[in-house]
């Protein structure tokens, strides 16, 4: 298992870092704007949400709309090193562990931009840009979750379905739209940043808060519901 989280962060974040930097530099204020995007991720990113048995990043709209703004390896780079986990903050989680999570969500990222770029999608091609997000959105949960199982099945996990259920919790249904529903949140936060620049993700952040809130609020009545049926 140590073997394969090294071997996969060194490769991943290799990559990024080489690829990810050269096309950084070819970028107009290319530093200022990743420093802009590595405080929103991280800020957000401490604010996950325990939803239905499992937990829900809030940086996630705001890497899909860097995968959709920015080339993929920049985007890649963003996520691998912005991502954060109050785990590693709390020393709960091995740095090798650390790095492979953040390397797997760098991954999805990275695939979610190619895909979003490979199909010559554009923000301002509205409504099509919606279905091309949708795309973005499944390529990037499908290559995290994938990671996810692949990771846990080293370890010793039972079963795949297992592992779904580890994902998904048990109202997987009400998850997906949630889970979708909030990522498709990257589209508009894309277009304004194209509009305003950075005004725009710091004007975004704090809807997120926001929701942060809202999630929060949603899963305690939903706990309390719980309760109060058994």
């Amino acid at each position: 298992l140590k073997l394969m989280e090294w071997g996969s962060t060194a490769l991943i974040g290799g990559f990024l870092l080489i690829e990810g930097t050269r096309n950084l530099a070819a970028m107009p204020d290319g530093a200022i704007n990743l420093i802009v995007w590595l405080a929103a991720v991280a800020v957000t990113d401490l604010l996950y949400v325990p939803l239905w048995g499992t937990t829900l990043a809030m940086s996630f709209p705001i890497l899909l709309a860097a995968a959709m703004l920015f080339p993929p390896t920049v985007a890649g780079l963003l996520a691998l090193l912005g991502t954060t986990d109050q785990r590693e903050l709390r020393r709960q989680i091995p740095i090798g562990r650390s790095l492979f999570n953040r390397s797997q969500i760098a991954l999805s990222v990275l695939a979610g931009s190619f895909l979003f770029h490979g199909l010559g999608a554009e923000l301002d091609n509205w409504p099509w840009v919606l279905p091309a997000a949708l795309l973005v959105l499944i390529a990037d949960s499908a290559v995290n979750f994938l990671s996810l199982i692949g990771g846990w099945r080293a370890a010793g996990m039972s079963s795949i379905r297992h592992g779904a259920v580890r994902i998904f919790g048990p109202e997987p249904l009400s998850f997906i739209l949630t889970y979708v529903g909030f990522g498709l949140t990257a589209v508009p936060l894309a277009i304004v940043y194209e509009a305003v620049g950075a005004w725009g993700l710091l004007a975004f952040v704090i809807p997120v808060l926001l929701g942060h809130q809202a999630f929060v609020q949603s899963e305690r009545f939903h706990q309390m519901y719980g309760a109060v049926s058994v």
